[in-house]
C-alpha cells in the first residue's frame, strides 16, 4: 500500500511532464509552445501559464535527449522566462543605473541569483556539447547576459562576445537583451558610432520589445560614452543638457560626472564645491558624494572641505 501511494504521488508530481511525453513528438510540442510565448512577448504580454508549461516541456525535452545542446538551451531559456516573470525587466532605468555603477544597479540581483545560475549553467552545458547548433547565437547571448549582470567578465570581453553573435539569428524575444547589453558595452568602451548604431537598431524593433529610451536619456548615455573616451568637453556638454531643475537620477548623476571632469582637469576646488552643494541639496543623505570628495582631498595636499568629517 505504501509503495502504491508513493508511486501515485510521484506520478501526480510529474503529471505535466508525463502528459508531454505521451502527447506526441516532444520537440514539436516544445517548438509550438515556444512560438506562443514569443508571440505574447512581442505583443507585450507575458503568459505565465505558458511559461510554466514551457518549463515542464523543456525538462521533458532534456530527459528525452540529454546530449542535445538544444535541450540544454531550452532549460536555459525556460529559466530566462522565469526571470522575466519576476518583473526583472531590462528597461532604460536598469540600464542607466548599470552604466553609472550605481549601488542600486545590484538591487534585486540577490533574489534572482538562483535563476541566473540556472540560465548560466544550462547555457554553458549547451555550448559544451556542440560548437554549432540552431540556437547557438541566442545561447551565447544568455551566457553574456549572466556574465554581465554578475560581473563575471569585463565589459571589453563581453563586447567581443557580442560582436560574434549574429543578430538576425537571435530568437525575437531575446533581441532586446542583445541591444541592452550593447548599450552597456558601447557606453563603457566609449564607442560613440556603435552607440548611435545600437540606438537606431532599437528604434526599429517592435514596440513591444524595444527599450523605451528618451532623447534626454540617450544624451546622458552619450555623455558617459564621451567621458569614457576622454572627450571631456563634449561629455560636459551632454551632461549639462541632461540636467533639469528637478533633482532626479539623471540630474544628480550628471552633476557627479561634471565634478569628476573638473577633478580630472585639475580644478579640484571647483569639483569639491559642486559636490558639496549637491550633498546639501540632497539633505545630506547621499554618502557616495562624501566619498567622492574624500577621494579628491587625498589627491592634493592642502585641499579643504566644509563638510564635517572630511577635514584633512
Amino acid at each position: 500500500m505504501v509503495l502504491i501511494i508513493g508511486i501515485g504521488f510521484a506520478l501526480f508530481s510529474k503529471k505535466k511532464e508525463i502528459q508531454f511525453l505521451f502527447a506526441g513528438n516532444i520537440s514539436q510540442k516544445y517548438t509550438k509552445l515556444e512560438k506562443k510565448i514569443i508571440s505574447g512577448m512581442v505583443s507585450g504580454k507575458i503568459e505565465k501559464e505558458f511559461i510554466g508549461d514551457f518549463q515542464e516541456i523543456s525538462l521533458a525535452f532534456f530527459n528525452s535527449e540529454p546530449t542535445n545542446p538544444s535541450a540544454h538551451h531550452g532549460l536555459a531559456k525556460a529559466a530566462y522566462y522565469e526571470l522575466v516573470t519576476t518583473n526583472f525587466s531590462f528597461d532604460v532605468d536598469k540600464l542607466l543605473h548599470f552604466v553609472t555603477n550605481s549601488n542600486s544597479s545590484s538591487t534585486s540581483l540577490t533574489e534572482v541569483k538562483p535563476i541566473l545560475d540556472k540560465i548560466y549553467r544550462n547555457a554553458l552545458r549547451a555550448k559544451v556539447f556542440r560548437n554549432e547548433f540552431p540556437e547557438m547565437d541566442s545561447n551565447q547571448l544568455l551566457i553574456s547576459l549572466c556574465e554581465t549582470l554578475e560581473g563575471r567578465k569585463r565589459p571589453a570581453l563581453i563586447l567581443e562576445q557580442l560582436i560574434q553573435i549574429k543578430y538576425e539569428n537571435i530568437s525575437p524575444e531575446l533581441k532586446p537583451i542583445f541591444l541592452w547589453l550593447n548599450f552597456i558595452t558601447t557606453v563603457n568602451s566609449g564607442d560613440l558610432d556603435a552607440l548611435e548604431a545600437i540606438f537606431e537598431m532599437n528604434k526599429k524593433l517592435e514596440s513591444g520589445l524595444n527599450i523605451k529610451i528618451k532623447k534626454r536619456e540617450f544624451g546622458f548615455l552619450m555623455g558617459i560614452a564621451n567621458y569614457n573616451q576622454k572627450e571631456y568637453v563634449q561629455a560636459l556638454q551632454y551632461f549639462r543638457e541632461s540636467r533639469i531643475q528637478k533633482m532626479d537620477f539623471l540630474t544628480i548623476e550628471s552633476i557627479k560626472f561634471e565634478a569628476s571632469i573638473f577633478h580630472i582637469q585639475n580644478l579640484h576646488e571647483k569639483a569639491i564645491s559642486l559636490l558639496e552643494n549637491l550633498y546639501t541639496t540632497l539633505n545630506n543623505e547621499d554618502e557616495t558624494i562624501k566619498e567622492k570628495i574624500r577621494l579628491i582631498l587625498l589627491t592634493k595636499p592642502g585641499l579643504r572641505s566644509k563638510l564635517v568629517g572630511l577635514e584633512q
